[in-house]
């Protein structure tokens, strides 16, 4: 009797990318440089921001590319970053055996 294999599917593994970057920020880059022109003119500014709205995508689009390829690129890591961020407080800088840690536990009951 030999080792019984499951079919593993790339479609259900592979992040799901828009563009090469990962969906939020993503959409979060675009909805600010398209609100920007907005903004500015309720302000009174008057200014043809507009004509900032593709720069600023093109360039936040780039930089979101830019993180999640390369060696070490990671196409989630924006997810890795704001779970780092809960559990900052678990992991302080300078750590030592005597640190208090019963106080650090509580936050996240």
């Amino acid at each position: 009797m030999g080792l019984q294999r499951t079919p593993m599917y790339a479609s259900l593994t592979r992040p799901r990318l828009l563009a090469g970057c990962e969906r939020l920020p993503l959409f979060s880059i675009v909805l600010t440089a398209i609100a920007l022109p907005f903004i500015f003119s309720s302000y009174g500014v008057n200014v043809k921001l507009y004509l900032l709205t593709v720069p600023v995508a093109i360039v936040g689009v780039a930089t979101l590319r830019r993180l999640n390829s390369g060696r070490d690129g990671d196409p989630l890591w924006s997810r890795i970053y704001w779970r780092s961020l809960k559990f900052k407080p678990l992991y302080p800088a300078k750590a030592h055996p005597l640190a208090d840690r019963a106080s650090k536990w509580s936050a996240f009951k």
